[in-house]
């Protein structure tokens, strides 16, 4: 029971780890001990509105095609503890 425990305590602990890097979790099972987390690129919007009144609207363009391209990657972690 307690090395189960203590497997249990080291995944939560990488867990930890990674929503301090930014990661949010998905969707996550104590179980088997895998956990499905994503990361989303963060956009300084207030800058781009700035940017945008600045250059006339010109700039909304690029800020288009940052919304557009920038997406959250899934990344599947199963941590493996012996």
């Amino acid at each position: 029971m307690t090395q189960d425990y203590e497997k249990l305590k080291k995944f939560n602990t990488e867990v930890s780890k990674m929503i301090a890097e930014g990661y949010t979790i998905v969707d996550k099972n104590d179980n088997t001990r895998m956990c499905v987390m994503e990361k989303k690129n963060k956009i300084n919007h207030g800058l781009h509105i700035v940017l945008s009144v600045l250059t006339a609207g010109f700039w909304l363009i690029i800020y288009a095609l940052i919304l557009l391209t920038s997406s959250s990657k899934p990344k599947t972690i199963t941590i493996l503890v012996q």
